[in-house]
């Protein structure tokens, strides 16, 4: 083989690398932490579910979640207007933000239009109001069989009102099917696999789950900042095997540019090279950081710059970025990624 050969080879094989998906540079879990875990219905059956971060501010406190279904001391999520961009504009319009049904005159619980894996899910929900007429109260799920006409057992237009609001909740739904017995199993009907264990007898239910420490930049202070990111959800079907997190095919549907960024790092990298996310939740009640969401872009860079140099703040990030030593490779992704926690 001629070295002119070898070369077009060469060169046909970096343009094809360059077109695969991007496959996120993390690291293992920096530790894990336990979550409460609630219960809600899919086609009439068990989903559990975490709650994470909202649009909307009333649902930000535990005053809110009483009108809506009789769970007590749910975790309030974050308020996070940048949500909003998850909503969808029509019925029957395909966004990220998936319909859930929330009963006001009924004790029933958050009734979910689609689970992990389907092709629509994204972990995201957008609040639609069930108001039954007087006398009409009844179970959705729970109580009425699912058809495959109406597969979430919705009551008719002569039974109760629906009211589609402009509120998005984040509440990955992480099992699917009663709970019993160890958490992967071949007898269960989903699980996510990221679990390392889950208490049964505690009220509400525990999961304890895997958080992943990335840099970041006080804006007002400079200040390198360390988060600790829960990855839930994710669209790549190769990071989502890679964290173990639920495949989210939906996440595809958030507008361009509505996500933050995660930056990770295509090695060799030099010892403390942590991946980078642009922006974390104001710990003051509620979050007051209007940049701030759990939806990140995941974005793979490679280096141009001197293999011991450490990117450990996001002005130099930016920096390295314009001025091409660090270079976007393969197809960015999105992630269902909320900060738990800075430092």
């Amino acid at each position: 083989m001629n070295r002119n050969v070898i070369m077009v080879i060469f060169v046909l094989l970096i343009g094809l690398l360059a077109m695969q998906p991007v496959v996120a540079q993390f690291s293992g879990p920096a530790y894990y932490e336990w979550y409460s875990m609630y219960a809600g219905w899919q086609s009439n059956h068990l989903v559990w579910f975490i709650s994470v971060a909202t649009n909307d501010f009333k649902y930000s406190s535990n005053a809110r979640w009483p009108e809506s279904w009789s769970v007590t001391n749910i975790y309030p999520p974050k308020f996070t207007p940048r949500l909003t961009a998850a909503l969808t504009v029509a019925p029957d319009g395909l966004s990220a933000a998936r319909p859930v049904y929330v009963t006001l005159n009924q004790n029933q619980a958050p009734v979910f239009s689609t689970v992990p894996g389907q092709d629509d899910y994204s972990g995201l929900w957008q609040v639609c109001i069930v108001q039954f007429r007087r006398g009409s109260e009844r179970g959705i799920t729970n109580a009425q069989p699912a058809s495959s006409t109406n597969k979430n057992g919705l009551p008719s237009s002569e039974e109760a009102d629906i009211i589609w609001t402009n509120t998005v909740l984040d509440m990955p739904i992480l099992a699917v099917g009663s709970l019993g017995g160890v958490w992967k199993s071949s007898l269960t009907d989903y699980r996510i696999p990221q679990a390392v264990s889950y208490d049964m007898t505690a009220n509400p239910k525990l999961i304890e789950l895997p958080l992943y420490s990335f840099v970041s930049q006080d804006p007002a202070t400079s200040r390198r900042v360390t988060s600790d990111v829960l990855i839930t959800d994710a669209e790549d079907p190769a990071i989502a095997a890679e964290l173990g997190a639920n495949l989210a095919p939906g996440l595809a549907r958030m507008p361009k540019g509505s996500a933050q960024h995660i930056w990770t790092f295509i090695g060799p990298n030099p010892p403390g090279q942590m991946p980078l996310i642009d922006e974390f939740p104001c710990w003051a009640y509620p979050n007051t950081n209007p940049f701030y969401t759990p939806i990140a872009e995941v974005v793979s860079l490679t280096r141009n710059i001197p293999q011991n140099t450490v990117v450990g703040t996001n002005v130099l990030l930016k920096l390295l970025l314009n001025n091409g030593r660090l270079k976007p490779a393969g197809d960015s992704s999105i992630l269902n990624a909320p900060v738990a926690y800075a430092y």
